[in-house]
């Protein structure tokens, strides 16, 4: 017929324990048993500001070309399409560069908190909404060639 039912007791006996760190691997600090990893934030930050130059690397070579290379290709296919299908090209484009605008908006903001925050940990919080296009256009108009 069926599998006997097991016991609750009997199902967690086959279950092997996670071994918990109770300390930060850096710094040797008690972590909050809420916390996940095995860093102290105060570690954790650290260490993502070592990862700040391979980030911005990559982000060179990859991240900020990839935008590029989805609008470029939509645009050659938009000769070959019917118009429906040009419709969606478009406004995979136009997509394309919002999203650009937007990692430049993040970008920009992370290069000016660098000092309160990893750059990477900036760049992966900011949300472009209303407040912060605000800020940025504001701040961009208010900074000299030189300075940017």
């Amino acid at each position: 017929m069926g599998r006997p039912a097991r016991s609750p007791d009997e199902s967690r006996a086959k279950l092997k324990p996670v071994p918990a760190t109770e300390t930060c691997e850096d710094c040797g600090t008690a972590l909050i048993h809420a916390d996940e990893g095995s860093r102290c934030p105060a570690c954790f930050d650290e260490h993502l500001y070592s990862l700040d130059a391979g980030f911005l690397d990559s982000y060179r070579k990859f991240g900020c070309r990839s935008r590029l290379v989805v609008a470029e290709a939509c645009l050659r296919a938009l000769v070959l399409e019917s118009p429906d299908h040009r419709k969606v090209l478009a406004m995979t484009i136009f997509e394309q560069y919002v999203q650009a605008m937007n990692d430049l908006a993040g970008l920009f903001t992370a290069f000016l908190n660098r000092h309160q925050a990893p750059i990477l940990k900036s760049f992966m919080e900011f949300r472009l909404d209303h407040k912060n296009a605000v800020t940025f256009f504001d701040a961009v108009r208010g900074v000299s060639d030189s300075e940017l």
